[in-house]
């Protein structure tokens, strides 16, 4: 079964070129980079079970990218078919309300607690969304509290109240980190490659502690010199904490 699946999945030269661009871009949107992770191996002599094994998941997962780049094609295996799942009514404005509530005290908002838990947390959002024009966080459950969380790589429920913050930035840093994450998007879905345009000002958030190190980075700055690059510090970060 798995080795008639395997001769069914043949790629083109273009195709495959397609997937290891995508499989390497710091820009895609992280579902279709691990499904063309899934294809390349797939077709590198991967079984089904090594690669659930091998990319921490679980095999119905990898199978429905395999079987359904089999039937439609690989461009296909790589999105959500039509109809399949819900689209998000979760605006980037209130994404920055909800990161903004999470670099408060819970103290701050009348809560005995020091730190944020993601049900008290999800509870307050729900209770309060109304009050700020959020309809769409009414029914907000703790699950997309921290989905949202993970990617803004903000951990609040793991704070210890020795190092607690409050920075009364926190609302503009939000945004200013969101902003880049659109420009991001904006880039992506343009077709960027992710390389670094000759006269650009090179954008980095502070807490990716690896980007600014990195050698197309320490490349770019000593071709452009310092005016190349230019921080955005996230919420309860400030200069030289790093």
């Amino acid at each position: 079964m798995t080795d008639k699946r395997k001769r069914s999945l043949i790629l083109s030269s273009e195709e495959k070129t397609m997937l290891e661009k995508i499989s390497k871009s710091r820009l895609e949107n992280r579902a279709r980079v691990e499904r063309a992770q899934y294809l390349l191996s797939f077709i590198s002599g991967e079984t089904i079970s090594s690669l659930a094994r091998i990319f921490q998941t679980n095999r119905p997962k990898v199978q429905r990218v395999i079987d359904k780049a089999i039937a439609y094609g690989v461009t296909t295996a790589l999105d959500d078919l039509p109809g399949r799942g819900r689209k998000s009514l979760i605006g980037e404005k209130d994404k920055a309300w909800i990161l903004s509530l999470a670099c408060q005290k819970p103290r701050v908002l009348g809560y005995p607690k020091a730190t944020w838990t993601m049900q008290a947390l999800a509870q307050h959002i729900q209770n309060h969304c109304l009050e700020v024009n959020a309809p769409a966080l009414k029914h907000l459950s703790r699950g997309t509290v921290h989905k949202i969380f993970s990617q803004s790589n903000i951990k609040p429920h793991k704070v210890r109240p020795s190092r607690e913050l409050t920075d009364p930035e926190c609302e503009r840093k939000m945004n200013a980190v969101l902003h880049l994450y659109k420009e991001a998007e904006i880039r992506r879905e343009a077709g960027d490659d992710g390389a670094y345009p000759p006269d650009e000002t090179i954008k980095i958030i502070l807490d990716n502690h690896s980007a600014h190190t990195s050698q197309k980075t320490q490349a770019y700055l000593k071709r452009r010199g310092e005016d190349g690059l230019s921080w955005c510090l996230p919420p309860n970060m400030v200069p030289g904490s790093t």
